[in-house]
């Protein structure tokens, strides 16, 4: 699936995205700013990722606080991906007076142990004076490193998972595309007042994660409608996306509301997936025409053209496929979702003797590795 627009109306309706995107000028003039930008005057934090030198990776947090009684930090916490920063004013009376402020984080000698490379949830949590709360103030997902996760996504429909968001997300889906190191995103959701909003935003993919600001459209012509519309921007949130494969992203939506002293960040995280048009994830979405690439030991531009067909499936979370010259593609379910795309596949000759392992499984295209570490993709021929 493409994001597609009027012929007739294509200049118009491109400028208009254009300005619903603009993180702060476009809704400046029409005197509604967004809740939420890089360049707002909204108190968010902004998190970024220096170099360290010999120290290793730093995180630099600069903002606005409350008071001058300006923080320090207090702790840094880790749980698998997510890092936790706690900042805390020491002093009990100050007054109410924002003022700038720049603090740089040394996470692995706060933490007594060294990062792995990966893509990291940071998140800002921050006390105003001693005795106060935690309030979460920031979260960005930082890159440390160079990871080893090879997501190329497919575009089209996203669906939110039910299962462990806490909340419901019926009647809410994404359209993504990625072209080059941009994605573009649409939400269908619903807006506070519980009307149905369209919200849309661009955004740079870092590695495999992105920050999207996405804005709503109210108002406006109605589809059957000649004359030229007047949408007009609404409210707006921000959106964290990090792709975990070709058919899995994680996506942390924010929006700042009233703290007990400022704004405090209100953060709803969603897992999405890219599912086949068929019912229960069935095998038959892999079957048809394939181009296996780099396959072959020693030459990774190596291209051969691949017919698979479901064989059987040994039980509800494994299938197979049966390819020309007896190659089988023998894919893996996750036990928790079966009803999801598998989560690893791995392709073998008519000898049992491994070709590729793929730990990246899209509807469309597969990517991993063979035996010699030599990277291999698996994509499907598009219909003529």
């Amino acid at each position: 699936m493409r994001l597609w627009y009027p012929q007739q109306a294509f200049p118009l309706g491109f400028r208009l995205l254009l300005l619903l995107a603009a993180p702060l000028c476009a809704a400046t003039a029409s005197g509604i700013e967004p809740v939420l930008s890089p360049n707002s005057r909204s108190p968010e934090i902004l998190i970024e990722a220096v170099d360290g030198g010999a120290n290793g990776p730093q995180l630099r947090l600069k903002g606005m606080w409350p008071t001058p009684c300006l923080p320090s930090l207090r702790d840094v916490s880790l749980e698998g991906p997510e890092l936790s920063i706690r900042l805390q004013s020491r002093k009990r009376l100050c007054t109410q007076m924002p003022m700038p402020f720049e603090l740089t984080v040394d996470p692995v000698a706060a933490l007594g142990q060294s990062l792995a490379p990966g893509a990291y949830h940071v998140s800002v949590l921050a006390a105003n004076y001693p005795q106060t709360t935690d309030e979460l103030r920031a979260f960005r997902i930082v890159q440390l490193g160079t990871s080893s996760v090879v997501a190329n996504p497919g575009p089209g429909f996203w669906w939110p998972e039910s299962a462990g968001t806490g909340s419901d997300v019926a009647g809410m889906s994404f359209a993504v595309e990625v072209q080059g190191n941009t994605v573009a995103v649409s939400l269908l959701g619903y807006a506070p007042s519980g009307d149905q909003a369209w919200y849309f935003g661009t955004g740079t993919l870092n590695g495999t994660s992105a920050e999207i600001d996405l804005v709503a459209t109210r108002g406006g012509s109605p589809v059957l409608a000649y004359g030229e519309g007047k949408p007009r921007p609404a409210d707006s949130l921000v959106m964290h996306l990090e792709f975990v494969s070709n058919a899995r992203a994680s996506v942390w939506l924010g929006q700042y509301v009233d703290g007990e002293h400022q704004p405090r960040l209100d953060l709803r995280p969603l897992s999405l997936v890219h599912l086949p048009f068929t019912t229960g994830t069935e095998a038959t979405s892999w079957q048809g025409e394939w181009i296996l690439l780099g396959a072959q030991p020693g030459n990774p531009r190596s291209a051969e053209r691949v017919t698979l067909q479901v064989s059987g499936m040994r039980d509800a979370l494994q299938f197979r496929l049966i390819g020309d010259h007896g190659l089988v593609l023998q894919c893996r379910r996750d036990q928790r979702s079966p009803q999801l795309p598998p989560v690893a596949c791995r392709l073998m000759d008519a000898t049992g003797v491994l070709v590729a392992d793929f730990d990246s499984v899209g509807v469309n295209r597969l990517d991993g590795r063979n035996a010699t570490d030599t990277a291999v993709q698996l994509i499907r021929i598009d219909r003529r």
